[in-house]
């Protein structure tokens, strides 16, 4: 059914208590290289800046998915960093307005487009087959692709007058149904759908409940004063705004906490600034933070890389810019920027610039 989209820009996390780690970004001590440490060498791509269209993310530990336009084409390409060869995955005639690559790095969902009033979406294996396809009506379409079985997919399609439905995409029965939920964002978490519900406003936060497809039942989970949530797998991450500071948690499906920290608050007037995160694992992530809290216009230092893995906070770059994250599953690059045109390698705390544009 039909309703007016009230949650804009807003983004949620996820996670449970148990015990918080607190600690001061700037007291942080970097771990020392081996001394005979030697720095990695990645290739460079160079583009025409008319024809390079978006950088999906990382395939593999290597290997960057990138979309170019060649001729009346769009071109699904990977790109080795390590050896500078270039694949074609899959090309298509409709434009590609985004692509997904599935956690098991075997399937990649396209979304294309001949207009503003559809969508058509592809799943592909890497050999270009496609694999399973369908068309929805929709002016904007929000994605959630179920990270244990691809075959289960998440839509909410935006209409022109703002009006927005969420349908279920059953792969393995081929079925598509609308279900009913507050939330124009939900997430899988395991075969489970999490939903965020917000009473007021969104600096508030919300409460979080489970949504069970198959029985059509909604119980609400032990979470609220939620203002971010995210899920990996079994994995939640949420993020609480307490004293002025950002709490984080990860827990698991049975509310074990598995990871925990604090990093400084940032808003933008109406609403939290919580940065990208990139999970490494269900246990771990990488995420952007500032070395102080406050309103976002008024930060007189950039954000800063960090890494949390098992209780401990690594910062990996010190000057990074509030852009898109995308890193690889070993967690050892990272690229960021407006195109995505950095390449950090998180060993040795080195940035490169992998992605050149050329202006033809």
């Amino acid at each position: 059914m039909k309703r007016i989209a009230i949650v804009i820009g807003m983004a949620m996390l996820l996670l449970v208590s148990c015990e918080k780690t607190s600690f001061n970004i700037n007291d942080i001590e970097y771990p020392h290289k081996e001394a005979d440490a030697k720095s990695n060498v990645f290739e460079t791509l160079e583009l025409d800046s008319a024809k390079f269209h978006f950088v999906v993310g990382w395939l593999n530990d290597v290997e960057i998915v990138f979309v170019e336009k060649e001729d009346s084409d769009y071109h699904l390409k990977s790109f080795n960093v390590k050896t500078g060869e270039i694949d074609l995955l899959f090309k298509d005639s409709m434009i590609i307005v985004d692509a997904l690559i599935h956690p098991n790095k075997d399937m990649i969902l396209i979304h294309a487009s001949n207009d503003s009033t559809s969508a058509n979406l592809k799943m592909i294996s890497l050999e270009g087959e496609v694999l399973d396809e369908i068309s929805i009506s929709s002016s904007e379409l929000a994605i959630e692709w179920n990270d244990i079985d691809p075959n289960l997919i998440l839509l909410t399609a935006f209409y022109q007058d703002w009006t927005y439905d969420v349908f279920l995409y059953n792969g393995n029965e081929k079925e598509i149904n609308s279900i009913s939920l507050e939330d124009p964002f939900p997430k899988w978490l395991g075969s489970q759908i999490v939903t965020v519900h917000i009473p007021e406003h969104p600096l508030d936060g919300g409460s979080l409940h489970l949504y069970d497809w198959v029985s059509k039942t909604i119980e609400p989970l032990p979470h609220d004063d939620i203002v971010h949530f995210e899920t990996s797998g079994k994995s939640l991450l949420i993020v609480k705004i307490v004293n002025g500071e950002a709490e984080y948690q990860i827990i698991n499906q049975a509310g074990t906490n598995l990871n925990s920290w604090t990093l400084p608050a940032v808003s933008n007037y109406s609403e939290w600034i919580i940065p990208d995160i990139s999970w490494i694992g269900d246990e771990s992530i990488i995420t952007l933070a500032a070395s102080g809290g406050g309103e976002l216009d008024n930060l007189s230092e950039p954000f800063m890389l960090v890494k949390l893995e098992k209780g401990e906070q690594v910062v990996i770059n010190k000057n990074s810019n509030l852009t898109a994250l995308k890193c690889s599953p070993d967690g050892e690059k990272c690229l960021t920027g407006n195109s995505s045109e950095k390449l950090i390698d998180i060993r040795e705390k080195e940035e490169f610039t992998w992605l050149l544009l050329n202006q033809n």
